[in-house]
């Protein structure tokens, strides 16, 4: 099972990337090397989890959380951010509810409670 979570993590961390890219400007700046730093960050940890390294585990629940700071921003960003229109309770569920936005509130999540449960920290040296 862990290896099975691992893979959906790089799955989720590969969408990410693709999200951070997404929003950045096409010219190099601060965001385009924190990017690479973040993308650089994800194989280090992805590396250290597979080999079972107590640090990977760290790195990958600070990473966890920092995703889902960000899900909850998105979550925050689609319920109040509406240029000229008043949507209705439902629209602004819907908006929350769209997959593009609440899987970096779901994922992070899911992994926090995976990784954090006592059996699955005791396979990390």
């Amino acid at each position: 099972m862990k290896k099975t979570m691992l893979m959906l993590g790089m799955a989720f961390a590969g969408y990410l990337g693709y999200a951070l890219v997404e929003m950045t400007d096409r010219f190099l700046s601060f965001q385009t090397v924190l990017d690479a730093g973040i993308f650089i960050a994800i194989i280090a940890c992805f590396v250290g989890l597979w080999k079972s390294k107590r640090w990977a585990l760290w790195l990958s629940w600070g990473l966890a959380v920092a995703a889902l700071v960000w899900g909850c921003y998105l979550i925050h960003f689609v319920w109040t951010f509406w240029i000229f229109e008043s949507p209705t309770l439902m629209e602004r569920i819907g908006n929350v509810l769209h997959p593009r936005v609440s899987v970096f509130v779901i994922f992070p999540g899911v992994w926090l409670l995976y990784f954090s449960h006592p059996k699955i920290r005791a396979l990390f040296s």
